[in-house]
């Protein structure tokens, strides 16, 4: 009965490393055990992360044998005084457990940029948010703010310009044509432009113009540039991407670039719901002091 164990539930690669973040700024010597679910066909299925031994991972591809696992761990652990660890608070199997547990052990972990215009308030009283993001937070949330702690800048810095991927026609944000006609205008500034993917692209790959040379992806992007020997001549990143926020961090703002592609994403269905949050992100950026490029939308773009 005093045993204390952490169920940790999350879903990508950035939340995997913010779990981490978390552990190591609480220092949990506590049991844990990680829930894994990697259900899309993503290039980057390997764990990012190296965990202490308390914690133990497990990994799943598929979605049905992931709850099964979950189910036998809620029994096993029935009696057992537990805390729970979500890395996204809007997921369907999040919304129905904190239905159950209460505020005082519910933990989230960071997502990206889904935390900048979150409405906090649905959380129950007296749960934890682990965030980078300098948001305001209902008095009824403890909040943690941590700051990436990455190497010094380095002094050196290349003639290579960098983009940083983002699954957009695989999110059904932009067409084909419209990622296409994006791209296009962005070879046209620079010869070369080394390309890093997300790991949910796939289709976005063949659409890019001839100039753009893509990177195999071994590892997230924050540590892909923390771990590149030069500074990069400019970095390049759609402004909702949650990547270009914590790189900030570590690298010269004014070499970087947030893409502002709104006028390209129409207004149907649920992309109507998310420009209104892509607006906070811009906002948030702009309050950062990072350079934005407003991309208007060209027609018959050759």
């Amino acid at each position: 009965m005093n045993c204390k164990i952490y169920l940790a539930i999350i879903f990508s690669d950035y939340q995997e490393l913010n779990l981490k973040r978390f552990i190591d700024y609480l220092n949990i010597k506590n049991e844990m055990i990680v829930i894994n679910g990697r259900f899309d066909n993503a290039r980057f299925k390997k764990n990012s992360c190296k965990f202490s031994k308390n914690v133990k991972i497990k990994n799943f591809s598929n979605k049905y044998v992931c709850l099964i696992y979950l189910l036998f761990l809620l029994k096993k652990y029935l009696f057992y005084k537990k805390k729970f660890i979500f890395g996204n608070n809007e997921g369907t199997l999040c919304k129905f457990l904190r239905i159950f547990i209460s505020g005082k052990n519910q933990i989230y972990v960071d997502d990206g940029f889904q935390s900048v215009d979150y409405d906090f308030n649905k959380l129950k009283e007296n749960c934890t948010i682990f965030t980078m993001y300098n948001i305001k937070s209902p008095t009824k949330i403890n909040k943690i703010q941590y700051f990436p702690k990455y190497k010094k800048n380095r002094k050196k810095t290349s003639k290579k310009v960098l983009f940083i991927g983002n699954p957009l026609v695989f999110n059904n944000i932009l067409s084909k044509y419209e990622f296409m006609n994006i791209m296009k205008i962005l070879s046209k500034k620079n010869k070369v432009i080394y390309y890093y993917p997300h790991r949910r692209e796939n289709v976005e790959l063949s659409l890019l113009p001839k100039n753009f040379k893509i990177l195999k992806r071994k590892t997230t992007i924050q540590k892909f540039i923390d771990n590149y020997k030069y500074n990069f001549r400019l970095i390049y990143a759609f402004g909702f991407s949650s990547s270009i926020m914590e790189i900030f961090y570590f690298f010269k703002k004014e070499n970087l670039r947030a893409l502002d592609v709104n006028d390209w994403i129409d207004n149907k269905g649920e992309n109507f719901h998310r420009k209104k949050g892509f607006k906070a992100h811009y906002r948030y950026l702009r309050k950062q002091k990072i350079d934005i490029i407003k991309l208007k939308k060209i027609k018959n773009l050759n």
